[in-house]
């Protein structure tokens, strides 16, 4: 009976677990994928990335970022571009295999840490529109088996011109030099054109040597090449002249570059022994850091570069230097800058800011001085002599701000990822401008604002050496006439990588008004042109 009883119970309780499980089939748990250039809700159909207009020779890259919204490993099996995708566009040579689960709090999220980037380069070749598909493959379950995720690319290229050598001056004609002394040409070499100029060789010949110490030209500066100067960019290139005697000497500097209108530049160079002074002019510092004599150091904004005629001679026994007289013939259309002592051995640059005489270059560009020297007889040089100064901004990004007004108070400002204006996310004067300023990362990726100048005419320069990723708008707010309104020209020029990118100009004619002027892209380096100008209620207005 016992074992009859304990039979009976063990059909019931399978009857009653059976009874429990209806007949349906159980849910498989597989991973999913959603990309985040797709259309909602679903994130897998309707799938566009547009790079937009790219400058022919740039390349934008872009990322497209893969999601698993699922609690196991999205495997992915290949991505590849289409047959018919057009070759300006590329992807990178590690394609990612796997996306993992995403973290914790990582709804409505779109950084890296909820997904996989996939980074696709646009790179044109030619003007004009081009198309192409990504095609990712997995083993998502919310996409037909062996059948793609399919990304349209889209792209515009837009040529902007070529690359155009500029040499100035174009010869060097030394002119009469004391018989054994040394003196020096600048060449201010500038690519004028849109594209990068590459300057691959630089050589001579007649009574030019780079290597012979009896020639009577030679290079008194080294310039490595090749060397790659983007658009408005230059170099300064010293030649020396040493004439034996009282003979007169020739030859010529060859530059071979990229120009396709001027690949080999000529530079015809000539000089007169000669018993008369002797004007040698050179750069004694920057930023209190001493020159040797013939270096033609790289020169930036705001460099404080002191430049010297004491190397100067007389052409005549027994006879001294006793006067000199310098002359700024040449600064940026934007400067303000003037010699701090145009008849002493030595003399600076300054401008005022604020208020305030500055030492200094204050904008990029380039800045020619020459020099007259006179001996203690009345004898004048008749030399070329003469400093050419090109200064360049070494950061990855600089921004210049110069107006042309002497009241104006004008502010720069410079915005990361969409962040609001007078806040952490904004670098402008009341934040940006001191030592430990903003924080964007540390090191090179925080901005800094050199000078706050509030009243005209600027500069005012907002500097990253080494940008985060991300999209930085430029903007400009007028801040306060300090008397009644006036309006103001405003010029913004953007640099990349030393570089003119972009350059804007605008008439502000109410304070407060505030002009979103262009949007920067890292790490492409592309510049796209904003243009909203509104009012808004921050500035000093009386």
């Amino acid at each position: 009976m016992l074992r009859s009883r304990f039979s009976m119970g063990l059909v019931i309780l399978i009857t009653a677990v059976t009874a429990s499980c209806p007949d349906e089939e159980f849910t498989r748990l597989a991973p999913k994928i959603q990309v985040d250039v797709c259309a909602a809700p679903d994130y897998i159909s309707d799938c566009w990335l547009d790079f937009g207009l790219v400058d022919i020779s740039r390349q934008r890259p872009l990322d497209v970022l893969i999601k698993n919204p699922t609690a196991i490993d999205l495997v992915l099996t290949k991505i590849e571009l289409s047959q018919d995708t057009d070759p300006a566009f590329t992807l990178p040579i590690d394609l990612p295999t796997v996306v993992t689960p995403p973290a914790a709090g990582c709804e409505n999220d779109t950084s890296q840490k909820c997904g996989q980037p996939l980074t696709i380069t646009f790179k044109p070749t030619v003007e004009s529109v081009v198309r192409g598909k990504v095609l990712i493959y997995s083993d998502a379950v919310n996409i037909t088996a062996g059948e793609p995720l399919v990304v349209e690319l889209v792209g515009s290229g837009r040529y902007l011109g070529e690359p155009d050598i500029s040499i100035d001056p174009p010869q060097c004609a030394f002119g009469d030099v004391g018989a054994g002394a040394t003196v020096y040409c600048d060449l201010s070499v500038v690519n004028r054109g849109q594209l990068d100029l590459v300057i691959n060789s630089v050589s001579g010949d007649g009574d030019f040597s780079a290597t012979d110490l009896s020639a009577v030209f030679r290079p008194a500066s080294v310039l490595p090449v090749p060397v790659s100067l983007p658009s408005q960019a230059g170099v300064t290139v010293r030649i020396s002249a040493t004439p034996p005697d009282t003979s007169a000497y020739s030859g010529n500097l060859y530059f071979d570059s990229n120009d396709p209108d001027t690949p080999r530049a000529t530079v015809p160079l000539s000089v007169q022994g000669a018993a008369v002074p002797t004007a040698v002019a050179r750069i004694y510092s920057v930023n209190n850091a001493l020159v040797a004599p013939g270096d033609a150091p790289t020169v930036a904004p705001l460099d404080d570069v002191i430049i010297t005629g004491e190397d100067s001679q007389p052409g005549t026994a027994g006879r001294t230097i006793t006067g000199y007289q310098w002359t700024l013939e040449t600064r940026p259309a934007d400067s303000t800058v003037e010699l701090t002592a145009p008849t002493s051995a030595r003399t600076g640059f300054t401008f005022n800011s604020s208020g305030i005489d500055r030492p200094g270059l204050d904008v990029v560009g380039t800045y020619v001085v020459r020099l007259v020297a006179i001996d203690n007889q009345g004898s004048r040089s008749t030399n070329d002599a003469r400093v050419t100064l090109n200064a360049m901004p070494g950061e990855a990004i600089h921004v210049q701000l110069t107006w042309d007004h002497a009241t104006a108070d004008i502010d720069l400002h410079f915005i990361r990822n969409s962040g609001s204006m007078f806040t952490a996310d904004d670098c402008y004067f009341g934040n940006c401008d001191v030592a430990g300023g903003l924080n964007w990362g540390g090191g090179g990726a925080n901005p800094h604002l050199d000078v706050d100048d509030t009243d005209g005419y600027g500069p005012e320069n907002i500097n990253v050496d080494q940008p985060n990723n991300g999209i930085y708008l430029i903007a400009v707010h007028y801040w306060s006439p300090h008397a009644n309104t006036v309006p103001t020209y405003v010029n913004v020029k953007v640099f990349i990588q030393g570089g003119l990118r972009s350059d804007y100009i605008q008439q502000l004619t109410l304070c407060n008004q505030w002009w979103e002027v262009a949007r920067v892209e890292w790490p492409s380096g592309l510049v796209t042109p904003a243009g909203d100008i509104s009012m808004i209620s921050r500035g000093s207005c009386y």
